[in-house]
């Protein structure tokens, strides 16, 4: 005789509980991964002034500053005497040309919202010049 019944078939089951615990220790890695990863920032460790000694200036040191005024126009300070940029190089050459016993120390003051490539071109200026030692300073 033919069995005409059908089969009974099992039941197929997918068991998550197991699941849970895999997502969770899934997401614990990502969560951990993502607070180790390193920036690609370069730090720079700035010395400060109450950890050094403080040298004593150079006979020969002369201060070139730059500010902004009330208007956000920028000023050129040379021997805290105002001077246009396109004078600047002439001041440095000739205060270089009146001590030259020793090197002459520009010392770059800026303020802080001074944008950077202001001072790059401050560097340019003084490099042009022969002034073999420079400090910057940021007020």
């Amino acid at each position: 005789m033919i069995n005409l019944r059908k089969k009974e078939k099992d039941d197929v089951h997918v068991y998550t509980e197991a699941l849970n615990d895999i997502m969770f220790f899934l997401m614990l890695f990502f969560i951990f991964a993502a607070l180790m990863k390193s920036d690609s920032v370069i730090k720079v460790s700035v010395p400060k002034a109450s950890q050094g000694k403080i040298e004593t200036p150079s006979k020969n040191e002369v201060t070139l500053s730059v500010t902004k005024d009330a208007t956000g126009a920028i000023q050129y300070y040379f021997k805290d005497q105002p001077v246009a940029v396109e004078q600047l190089e002439a001041a440095i050459l000739q205060e270089k040309n009146i001590k030259p016993a020793g090197e002459t120390v520009v010392m770059i003051r800026m303020d802080k919202t001074i944008e950077y490539q202001i001072f790059v071109d401050m560097l340019a200026i003084t490099s042009k010049t022969g002034v073999k030692s420079l400090a910057a300073i940021q007020k």
